[in-house]
Parts: C-alpha cells; sequence; structure tokens
C-alpha cells in the first residue's frame, strides 16, 4: 500500500514494505517526488518503522495543532517524532476556517544517522506548507493500516 503525504513542495510517498501484526508494527520506505524547481533534492529512498503507538501519537499531535489553529491560538509548534526516530514532524503556523478549510507548515526531517557510532544523528529535509485536508488523509490512511477507525 502506497500512502501519500502531499504538500507545497510535492508528496512523499510512504510504501509498506513489511508488516508484523502480531508485534503492531509495519515497515515503509519513503521515496521524496517533489515538484518543478524541488525534483532531485532529497533524491534517495529512506527508510522508516513505525509501531501502533506512533500512529496514535501522530493523529493526537494533528487533532491537537488543527485544534489549535481553528481556535486561533497563539503560535506554538508540535513535534512529532516516530519510536525508531526515522524521521521527525514539525507542525508549524497555519491558518484555518474550520478543520477542513486551512493549511499549516510542516517541517519533515530524516534521521540520516550519525557519521560514526560515536556521533549524534544528522537530520535533513523541508518545510511546506500541507493543507489539512491532505494531512488528514495521510493520518486516516496510516490509522487504517493499524486498524485504527477513521474520523
Amino acid at each position: 500500500m502506497n500512502i501519500e503525504l502531499k504538500s507545497s513542495a510535492g508528496a512523499l510517498s510512504f510504501c509498506e514494505e513489511a508488516s508484523y501484526p502480531s508485534e503492531g508494527l509495519v515497515d515503509f520506505s519513503i521515496k521524496c517526488e517533489f515538484d518543478g524547481k524541488y525534483s532531485g533534492l532529497l533524491n534517495r529512498e529512506f527508510n522508516c518503522r513505525l509501531y501502533k503507538a506512533d500512529v496514535s501519537r501522530l493523529l493526537d499531535c494533528y487533532d491537537s495543532r488543527v485544534a489549535a489553529i481553528v481556535e486561533g491560538e497563539s503560535f506554538v509548534p508540535y513535534f512529532y517524532m516516530p519510536l525508531e526516530s526515522d524521521f521527525q514532524i514539525g507542525f508549524l503556523a497555519g491558518e484555518a476556517q474550520s478543520t477542513d478549510d486551512g493549511y499549516f507548515f510542516i517541517s519533515f526531517m530524516f534521521n540520516l544517522g550519525g557519521k560514526d557510532d560515536e556521533s549524534s544523528n544528522v537530520y535533513f529535509g523541508f518545510e511546506a506548507e500541507i493543507d489539512l485536508l491532505d494531512m488528514k488523509k495521510f493520518c486516516n490512511d496510516l490509522a487504517s493500516i493499524f486498524c485504527f477507525p477513521k474520523e
């Protein structure tokens, strides 16, 4: 199954590589499919492992960020990182009229590891605008793999 996270820069395509239902985890490869002048950036395949609890936390982060934007609360970024730390998502500033009409910016960073065993991790990525409905679809598609109810 392919799951896309669409943004103003293009899309990240999460392709399910292996599923371990008894352990509640799924391995994905992630391919950057950027548009126009962004094509060729981060031009490689990344890997990640997501646990059911990771996806539950992602849904909570998304819901919290959207609620804060709709309510017009002062800007406080939300950050999400799965257990394996393969990537991180920063939920940044945005505007919304409702939970289905608006946008916010995300920072998506891939963990490329350290230069050696004693080094800290190095992250590379991008920041782009994302439509609320596109992020909701991404979250719901991930949730369906782990049999969460869709909203």
